[in-house]
């Protein structure tokens, strides 16, 4: 099995170069842009201003562990190398989030890192339903994210960010504990059911994926539908880590917005 550190070195890594632009006959080095390239993938991942500061993957990777170390902190991790794009997450053990009676949760956050400008560095906070281990990222339900401009002082920046993420997530036991109380009592026909996920996820296989964590259940509500997204996106294999979290995203959706307001916007 690899240490955390042998992960770390096993992702992708990106370098400078520089832009040439053609005018009329004459190439010449473009001064106010460079090419931000994946060495692994051997391909450009964007076009950055000259302003723009390279953060390795393995540089934000590190910079959190020490930065959990500093604080003394313990945790699980799970490291998913999406080549651009690196999603970190991470499970405090001992960091209780109690939303619901007969039922435990974790705290926890996702560090994302990219190459090709879809992210800053983002701080983001993260449960973890134990009972089905179902990662749940809830940066719009609590209203906590961060991004943070590629720098070279990472594990200075990180410690006090991920301190703060911590508190944020315990503070906001009562907020969660009502949305999810709502969530409970919202049930609806299949039907309904049914228009919403197709409406969100599109292609059938998700769909059906989806419908198959629901099978039994007659009436669902909002929280077993989430509960279901959630945990494809924890446990569905064929998902890319950038497709997770994109429907981590819209799983949120269904715990911000009743069944019916959904229903209506996919009928449309």
């Amino acid at each position: 099995m690899k240490t955390i550190h042998q992960e770390i070195m096993g992702l992708d890594t990106a370098m400078e170069l520089p832009v040439y632009i053609k005018l009329g006959t004459e190439i010449t080095k473009d001064e106010k842009r460079k090419a931000i390239y994946n060495v692994e993938r051997k391909k450009v991942s964007s076009i950055v201003n000259k302003n723009y500061h390279l953060v390795q993957h393995k540089d934000v990777v590190g910079a959190t562990v020490e930065a959990l170390e500093n604080l003394n902190i313990k945790m699980k991790h799970r490291i998913r190398n999406a080549g651009d794009k690196v999603l970190v997450d991470i499970e405090f053990p001992e960091v209780k989030v109690n939303l619901q009676k007969g039922e435990e949760f974790i705290g926890g956050i996702r560090i994302i890192n990219s190459y090709d400008k879809s992210t800053g560095i983002m701080v983001l906070p993260r449960m973890m339903r134990l009972v089905c281990d179902n990662g749940m990222v809830v940066d719009r339900i609590i209203k906590s994210s961060i991004k943070l401009r590629h720098t070279g002082k990472l594990a200075a920046d990180l410690a006090p960010i991920i301190e703060k993420e911590i508190k944020v997530m315990v503070n906001s036991c009562e907020k969660l504990k009502t949305v999810v109380s709502n969530c409970m009592k919202d049930s609806v026909e299949w039907e309904i059911a049914e228009t919403v996920l197709e409406g969100m996820f599109k292609r059938k296989k998700h769909v059906e994926a989806i419908k198959e964590r629901l099978k039994g259940i007659d009436k669902p509500t909002r929280w077993d539908i989430y509960n279901a997204v959630t945990n494809y996106c924890t446990h569905g294999e064929q998902l890319r880590p950038v497709m997770e979290h994109k429907f981590q995203g819209k799983a949120q959706q269904i715990l911000q917005k009743p069944l019916a307001v959904l229903a209506e916007r996919y009928e449309k």
